[in-house]
């Protein structure tokens, strides 16, 4: 695989290397024909000593660029070069192939730049779920799932790469024969690990060490050789992480989630990140402070709550560590009692003061109104000669001012008598109550320079310019809505990669695009499948904006592309009782083949609300499905509906 640059490899030139593993090298590489970039990988040569590697790898190759799925890098072409002698395949380049604008990369780099909030890494978990979920219904087992082969385009796009790689190359004669197994040993389950029947829940394990990795920042098992790695996947249990390290809830998820036995793991996994998903909802409920301690304690711990059995129990008079600090009840009332008597004779004294009969006659002392002169800016100071006035501001001086003209009031001078007597100061003006200035105009915000420069490009001749920078603005969310009716415009560009952009950064940019609704109901059409999916995903960050576009949801509900009923069905339980056109549909979707699209569209129906009475026979009957997440979603429904 000695490749340099320059070196062509069927219709591809090599430009640079982008990474190379154990069983396989990448490169990016340029298609003239296309004018674009690629991500060619390339496989070892000494492979094709095996008779029957070279049909094994236009089978299982074939069988990978079948796959259409917007979170799974698509397959180019395939073939062995025969000038080299090597088997290659050519797939979509994540990322922008300009060296200097490249951002995202694989979720490995991303690890290691900076660590992902919980958020953000369960969104990641579930564009990769999907991909697998997919994958597995279509009889496919990736074999190698980590952080390496997930990769995210600037756009933070999830995409899981080598799909069936690991199989290709552990069917082969030469590794049978040394016994080497094909894998990455710090994400491999038990049964992998043993070299026994790999399924779908080996991916699932994966997915789980890839989870815990992205929560506490390492793998759960290292060792000095991968031999003993592997053992430790068998042998030993999953490591637990420091106390608030990881919610509960989703510490639980991942526990199961790497169960030793392929039975006891989730049944998918989607039905995996479902629980995370679950897990961050239970996490973001009030604070035991705000609530009753029994109400946010796991079912395991004990309802009455004590010294012993409250982990943190609310810090209340009734606690017993607090009364443990040596004041009692007792001392509370008498500190109480003591403050309402200073209170009381501190509220005495300025009403004597203020009458004038209280004060002693041979006081020397003047009183504070008397002793200070006014500042420039109307803060008091002393006048020379003065003692300092008592800190004490009692009520009556503080309700001197009427309440409308309070702020007036206390900016204006009092009046200085002409000697320092015992007598009450006079009581000041009325200050008139100043006319409100009318409120100022908001400021228009300014438009971004590289907004408006990208929304140009879109208008750009070259496709790749236009691809580019659709691209870029979806990274600006909802500072891009100025560009609005440009990715509009773009929603109907010629190429099929610029309009999945555009209808990328619409999505990105929020509720804000909300005239941009029936173009991505037109895009709903469109004929590429991934334009049609993310035009579906872009309505539902839409939200309620996205109503208008309920009844095309409704009809993409019906696609034979299982991306496009996903995205349709999680766009339409974002729409609330929006997405009451689209209730015949959802209805039919409850028996979708699809669990995803089944459990969307019980949870779209649920917030549809009453409305959706007509469904409650398929959802009673859904709620008793032996998957989890879609029985959960058919109970809350039939709850939400009502009887």
């Amino acid at each position: 695989m000695a490749l340099d640059r320059g070196s062509q490899v069927g219709p591809y030139r090599i430009v640079e290397p982008l990474g190379r593993g154990g069983m396989a090298a990448v490169f990016r590489a340029y298609e003239p024909a296309l004018d674009r970039h690629v991500a060619l990988k390339v496989l070892p040569r000494e492979f094709l000593h095996d008779p029957g590697f070279a049909e094994r790898f236009k089978r299982e190759a074939k069988a990978i660029a079948r796959l259409e799925h917007p979170n799974i890098v698509p397959i180019y072409a395939y073939d062995i070069d025969r000038a080299e002698g090597i088997p290659w395949m050519a797939l979509r380049l994540v990322g922008d192939p300009d060296p200097e604008r490249r951002r995202g990369g694989a979720l490995s780099q991303v690890l290691r730049r900076e660590p992902l909030g919980v958020e953000r890494a369960v969104e990641v978990l579930r564009g990769v779920a999907d991909a697998l979920d997919y994958a597995h219904g279509k009889g496919i087992v990736h074999r190698d799932v980590k952080p390496q082969n997930v990769l995210l385009d600037e756009a933070g796009r999830v995409y899981l790469a080598d799909f069936g790689i690991a199989k290709i190359l552990e069917s082969s004669g030469a590794l049978t024969a040394t016994g080497m197994i094909t894998g990455t040993p710090q994400y491999m389950a038990p049964e992998q690990a043993t070299g026994t029947k790999v399924g779908p829940a080996a991916d699932v394990y994966a997915l789980g060490i890839v989870a815990y990795e992205m929560f506490t920042g390492r793998v759960p098992f290292a060792a000095d050789t991968p031999l003993a790695v592997l053992m430790k996947h068998v042998q030993e249990p999953l490591p637990i992480p420091p106390p608030g390290r990881v919610p509960e809830p989703l510490l639980r998820a991942i526990l199961r989630c790497t169960a030793k036995k392929p039975e006891d793991r989730w049944p998918s996994a989607g039905a995996f990140v479902a629980a995370l998903e679950a897990g961050l909802e239970a996490r973001t409920v009030p604070g035991i402070g705000d609530v009753p301690t029994v109400a946010v304690l796991p079912p395991a711990v004990p309802t009455v709550v004590s010294a012993r059995t409250a982990g943190v129990p609310a810090p209340t008079a009734l606690d017993p560590r607090v009364r443990r600090g040596g004041l009692g009840t007792p001392a509370l009332v008498g500190l109480g009692v003591a403050a309402v008597l200073v209170l009381a004779g501190a509220i005495g004294v300025a009403v004597l003061l203020l009458r004038g009969g209280a004060a002693p006659a041979a006081s020397p002392a003047p009183t504070d109104a008397a002793s200070l002169s006014p500042r420039p800016g109307g803060a008091p100071e002393r006048a020379p000669g003065t003692p300092a006035p008592r800190p004490l501001t009692t009520p009556a001086a503080r309700s001197e001012a009427p309440s409308p003209t309070a702020a007036a009031a206390r900016n204006t001078p009092l009046p200085e008598p002409a000697a320092p007597v015992a007598t009450p100061a006079a009581t000041p003006a009325p200050t008139p109550t100043p006319t409100p200035a009318p409120p100022a105009a908001p400021a228009v915000p300014a438009i971004d320079p590289d907004v408006q420069r990208l929304a140009s490009a879109l208008g750009d001749s070259d496709p790749a310019a236009r691809r580019r920078a659709a691209q870029d603005l979806a990274t600006f969310g909802p500072q891009a809505a100025p560009a609005l009716p440009a990715l509009t415009t773009a929603l109907a560009d010629r190429s099929a990669d610029v309009r999945l952009r555009a209808a990328e950064g619409i999505g990105r940019i929020g509720p804000a695009a909300r005239s941009s609704v029936p173009a991505l109901a037109q895009a709903l059409r469109d004929p590429d499948v991934m334009v049609r999916a993310e035009a579906a995903k872009s309505l539902g960050l839409l939200a309620e904006s996205a109503e208008a576009a309920a009844a095309p949801l409704g009809e993409a509900l019906r696609s034979p592309d299982v991306a496009v009923r996903r995205e349709a069905a999680r766009a339409l339980a974002r729409l609330g009782r929006g997405a009451e056109p689209a209730l015949a549909a959802l209805v039919g979707a409850l028996e979708d083949k699809d669990k995803t699209v089944r459990a969307q569209a019980a949870r779209a129906l649920g917030r549809v609300g009453t409305a959706a009475r007509g469904a409650i026979p398929r959802l009673t009957v859904l709620s008793r499905e032996s998957d989890l997440v879609v029985a959960r979603e058919a109970q809350a429904a039939l709850e939400s509906i009502g009887p």
